[in-house]
């Protein structure tokens, strides 16, 4: 069971639309808010990526919230300037009471 103090990151939870098509034709992918939510951050690892040859990195992160129906891995999470891919959603021990977003942050699509 989470504690209300541990939960001392305030959170915005981001889900992606497509706009009007740009120039070229294609569609403008944007966020918006899903919701706003206090939150326990813990990175839980780190490691350097090679990718097109360029060093980058890339942390793994576990944010634990209040359960929140409706939030799905295609969504995103922004902490102050930081913005975190969300690669699964686990509703822990399926109690519907907290949820652990399993996250990265580092080399995402923006």
């Amino acid at each position: 069971m989470i504690r209300a103090g541990e939960l001392k990151h305030k959170i915005v939870i981001q889900q992606s639309t497509l706009g009007a098509a740009g120039d070229y034709g294609g569609q403008i992918k944007s966020w918006s808010t899903f919701a706003t939510v206090w939150a326990k951050i813990r990175p839980t690892s780190g490691r350097k990526l090679i990718e097109a040859q360029a060093a980058q990195s890339k942390v793994d992160t576990e944010i634990t919230i209040r359960y929140l129906a409706g939030v799905l891995p295609a969504m995103r999470v922004s902490y102050n300037s930081a913005i975190y891919d969300i690669d699964a959603v686990i509703n822990r021990d399926l109690a519907n009471k907290e949820m652990l977003l399993m996250c990265s942050t580092g080399v995402n699509e923006g």
